[in-house]
């Protein structure tokens, strides 16, 4: 089981991640709830075992939605229609400052740039 975790800035409070997933179905809902459920729980666990004076229960759960991409699990891109713009990938906080540059630009009726284009299969393996 891969995890991580991260304090939020002033420390007030602590995310705690999983990195497994659990199976939805295409409307979005989930294949089976008992699963995420389960992952909820063991983060708790996690945190009572390897974390010591953090309050284990949540403020708050925040569940992320992970896409992959057909040409790569790390792939991203931005689809636009109608001047509206919609990313999907995997990771993309760690391109936030680089992508939220560039949709900035693009919503303020620059062009969006060819290379986040999903013609352009970025993080496609070479």
């Amino acid at each position: 089981m891969g995890v991580y975790a991260a304090p939020y800035p002033g420390n007030s409070r602590y995310a705690v991640g999983l990195s497994q997933t659990v199976e939805v179905r295409e409307d979005g809902s989930f294949a089976d709830p008992e699963a995420l459920v389960a992952l909820n729980d063991r983060a708790r666990a996690y945190v009572s075992r390897a974390l010591p004076g953090l309050d284990p229960e949540p403020v708050e759960y925040l569940h992320c939605w992970v896409t992959s991409l057909p040409w790569s699990e790390d792939g991203m891109a931005v689809w636009e229609t109608d001047r509206i713009f919609f990313t999907a990938g995997h990771n993309l906080f760690k391109q936030a400052p680089r992508l939220g540059r560039a949709l900035a630009g693009a919503a303020m009726a620059e062009e969006l740039e060819e290379n986040l284009r999903p013609a352009a299969t970025l993080g496609r393996p070479r």
